[in-house]
């Protein structure tokens, strides 16, 4: 058979040539695309000794297997996203017309904002700089609240109370004053954002 001739992969139906497919164990043809999806390295003797050595009934169970857990996650992530978008947060102890029905743990979250500070950092607008850090400071508690909020939702809670935040700064002049003013170009300014408060679930009045 001509070596660029090509064969349709049993997972996906591509037409491919030989060199970038492995023969099955039913002398059918899968790409090397599809056999990495299911965890074969059709690259390497061992891989392609692994194929050969499978019918294609069973290379097609494994990738109707890991297309199930494919949706399963996608499932599970369209619920966490809508759990933790709906999800009520106070920095109080209750919401009116809720009642809280049970109480979790004590949770919270983590992230870091990192500002390199190139040559020419100060000199630059101050304006900007100011809209630059606000801005990712903005994110920065957007993203840290929807980690709270998931793990609230992991636990099996619908709502936070008590939510609270805290920064923690660590700037170039404390880390590594005794260089001089000049090495104030080359060090990072650090910002540290924790987001804490307690899982609760809560039940419509």
């Amino acid at each position: 058979m001509p070596l660029f001739s090509k064969d349709a992969c049993i997972i996906c139906s591509e037409e491919k040539g030989k060199l970038s497919t492995s023969k099955t164990g039913s002398g059918s043809r899968i790409c090397n695309d599809c056999a990495t999806t299911l965890g074969l390295d059709a690259t390497s003797v061992s891989g392609i000794t692994a194929i050969q050595g499978m019918s294609d009934d069973e290379l097609l169970k494994i990738a109707q297997e890991g297309k199930e857990i494919e949706e399963l996650k996608k499932a599970a992530e369209k619920e966490r996203n809508r759990a933790t978008s709906g999800m009520l947060v106070t920095s109080g102890f209750n919401f009116d017309g809720y009642t809280v029905t049970k109480y979790g743990p004590h949770i919270a979250s983590d992230d870091i904002y990192k500002e390199e500070m190139r040559p020419g950092f100060w000199s630059a607008g101050q304006s900007d700089q100011d809209e630059n850090i606000s801005n990712a400071l903005t994110e920065l508690r957007r993203k840290t609240l929807l980690e709270l909020k998931g793990k609230a939702h992991e636990l099996g809670y619908n709502a936070i109370t008590g939510l609270d935040f805290s920064y923690t700064t660590l700037g170039p002049f404390n880390t590594n004053s005794h260089h001089g003013s000049d090495a104030r170009n080359n060090l990072a300014y650090y910002i540290f954002l924790t987001y804490k408060g307690n899982a609760v679930t809560i039940e419509k009045n």
